[in-house]
């Protein structure tokens, strides 16, 4: 896993923030909140693929550690045996994605969510 966060990643999540304080915005925060999810869940399995160190670098999903984590839940039956591409939206397989370090505190158990 990259040592940083993908800065662009996490500025896209921070510009999604939309306050629920009003009933008639309720859906927009739910939508904004699950995108927002689903940005910072990618930065965590995110590789630089170009222009490194760059303004415009690029970044591509690991597709190992989303098949995997597909594979995973899959066996745990939280996803169906017949589903057989790994939904690279999906919240749950995504946070599966995320390494989890057996010698060091990994990012799900930092962030008490493993």
């Amino acid at each position: 896993m990259q040592p940083h966060l993908t800065p662009w990643m996490i500025a896209l999540l921070e510009s999604r923030q939309i306050p629920a304080y009003r009933h008639d915005i309720m859906a927009v925060a739910q939508v904004n909140a699950a995108i927002g999810m689903e940005i910072l869940l990618k930065s965590f399995v995110a590789r630089p693929n170009g222009n490194h160190g760059q303004v415009n670098e690029t970044h591509e999903l690991d597709a190992k550690l989303i098949n995997d984590a597909h594979r995973e839940l899959q066996h745990a039956g939280k996803i169906s045996a017949d589903r057989s591409r790994a939904d690279k939206h999906d919240l749950l397989t995504l946070f599966r994605a995320v390494p989890a370090d057996p010698d060091a505190p990994s990012i799900r158990r930092r962030g008490r969510l493993d």
